[in-house]
């Protein structure tokens, strides 16, 4: 209860103070939360894409650190590529985020199609909801009685929506991948009866596939992200055989990730485990679980089945 007092103070003097900057959540499986990711994902691969994503981020800790998403994604010839993005994120057991995108990613294949460039725009609407009843402020305990008193006043609006903008831009060749997305071009204020502005969150994206004869296959991979103060960058190596893949990867600062993955026919299924490294482990946190599930129907692109092999 002394760690969850903390961080509903966290929350409270964010919300409260005069200007104050929030931050998206990350999914360690990021290839697997595709147009998450980048919005240029949007149709990469000829096929209808349903992919949902589940992260318990510190399950030890009091309250509930959960984030849900969802994505639909396919590619229509002559349009380009069309998606929508859906996700819930729960902070504790007050504070929940929610958001749903519409995304269109045009594709241009130059050079005999050995070079395919994607740009995309996502525009999205997002909620940010306070339970107050969930929350326990210092008027309410009484030295002898402990929690003895009803909170009767709300400091803060209890809902915000605001209107959001992503782009990105994808280019691939060969075995290569580069991509580049800037979320949040309007730093929309998401604050419940205050500033808090969304910062925008730059990433850029590299990752390298390998197959040789005997479909076993490696690729490595590189992110980086950038969103006000905070910047991550996570190294990974992914390596699999035919329907089954493994890999290991580092978040500077952060965490140790070990993940594995199995397909069989349409469907995929994938799990990280991320052993924490920073200063929140001496709470024993208990890391981080994450979950992927992916379904592809219809369509054979064999040009981009490297991102295919580690997006699964």
């Amino acid at each position: 209860m002394r760690l969850f007092r903390k961080l509903l103070f966290l929350v409270l003097l964010l919300g409260c103070s005069g200007i104050s900057f929030a931050q998206d959540k990350v999914f360690t499986q990021s290839y697997s939360a595709p147009i998450y990711l980048n919005p240029a994902f949007t149709g990469y691969t000829d096929e209808v894409r349903i992919v949902s994503n589940y992260r318990n981020a510190w399950p030890a800790l009091n309250g509930q650190f959960i984030t849900h998403n969802v994505s639909y994604d396919q590619y229509i010839n002559k349009l380009g590529g069309v998606g929508l993005n859906m996700m819930r994120d729960k902070e504790g057991d007050a504070l929940k985020t929610y958001s749903v995108s519409i995304n269109y990613s045009p594709m241009f294949r130059l050079f005999k199609e050995k070079l395919s460039i994607s740009p995309a725009i996502e525009l999205g609407w997002r909620r940010k909801t306070l339970d107050w009843s969930k929350l326990v402020f210092g008027n309410q305990i009484d030295d002898r009685f402990g929690f003895a008193h009803q909170q009767s006043t709300e400091l803060m609006e209890p809902q915000s929506d605001v209107l959001d903008i992503n782009s990105g831009i994808l280019i691939s060749h060969g075995g290569f991948v580069y991509g580049i997305a800037v979320h949040h071009l309007t730093t929309p204020d998401e604050g419940l009866g205050s500033v808090s502005l969304l910062p925008r969150k730059y990433t850029g994206h590299i990752l390298y596939s390998l197959e040789f004869e005997n479909e076993f296959r490696f690729s490595p991979s590189v992110i980086f992200q950038r969103q006000g103060d905070f910047q991550m960058m996570t190294l990974g190596i992914m390596s699999g055989f035919k329907d089954v893949k493994f890999g290991i990867a580092y978040r500077n600062g952060d965490s140790f990730i070990a993940m594995a993955g199995y397909r069989h026919k349409a469907f995929a299924l994938n799990y990280s485990y991320d052993v924490t490294t920073s200063k929140l482990n001496i709470q024993n946190s208990n890391g981080s679980h994450e979950l992927s599930l992916t379904a592809k129907f219809g369509g054979k692109d064999e040009k981009r089945k490297g991102v295919d092999f580690v997006s699964f």
